[in-house]
């Protein structure tokens, strides 16, 4: 049974990693411990657990007397999760496929109409959110637990990247090759969904801009209310 510590470190994690997930913290935005601490009724040494966790996973960068930011990745960088997500997910995809089930091509299919609906909602947090959904979903149908956390890291990060560079809001095009590689996988056509998805990932990195978007500094309690 996890402690009442680890239980509230898991808490405030998880709503910070899902805010920068769906890009509602943006890159470069500063975790202060005393406002976290008022916002979510915590310990402050609660918050400080939940951000060295977070930095664990690279989605945070702690600097010595300056405090906790959310991860701020140069170009150079996003060009390496982009090329590291390439590697995982195209040598992952095939034997996923393999593994599928009628009951994980139905939970595919609800997270790509959930993927619709926030596109026809014009919900951008939704659509990044679920658009990485898909792509996790298919590592935990793998069963990789290894492989998953890995992919993990690096969505989270492409979330943040897209925040940064990304030229427009609309995911109309990744909608639809999400969709190609759903069929494909219905179909058992396995041999094809390598060069699928690694077309799919090339086309989400050239919708990056190489330069950076100077961001608005958020509200962190309207963020977390």
């Amino acid at each position: 049974m996890k402690t009442f510590k680890a239980l509230e470190v898991e808490r405030i994690s998880d709503a910070i990693y899902k805010a920068i997930i769906e890009q509602r913290l943006k890159a470069g935005t500063r975790l202060v411990e005393t406002r976290l601490a008022d916002i979510f009724s915590a310990n402050r040494n609660h918050v400080r657990a939940a951000i060295e966790q977070l930095s664990l996973r690279r989605v945070v960068t702690v600097e010595t007397n300056k405090g906790a930011f959310v991860s701020n990745p140069g170009s150079a960088e996003c060009k390496e999760i982009f090329m590291a997500r390439r590697i995982l997910e195209c040598g992952m995809i095939s034997d996923a496929a393999r593994k599928c089930t009628s009951d994980d091509l139905r939970r595919l299919k609800e997270i790509l109409d959930r993927e619709k609906q926030a596109r026809n909602d014009k919900s951008r947090h939704g659509l990044v959110r679920e658009s990485g959904e898909f792509h996790l979903e298919l590592a935990r149908i793998l069963g990789n637990v290894r492989l998953y956390e890995m992919l993990e890291e690096l969505v989270a990060s492409s979330s943040l990247v897209a925040g940064l560079y990304e030229k427009n809001d609309d995911f109309t095009g990744t909608i639809n090759e999400h969709d190609i590689i759903f069929n494909a996988i219905r179909k058992k056509d396995y041999d094809s969904l390598p060069e699928l998805m690694a077309g799919h990932l090339s086309s989400i990195e050239k919708k990056l801009l190489l330069r950076y978007q100077e961001q608005d500094s958020p509200n962190l309690e309207s963020i977390f209310a």
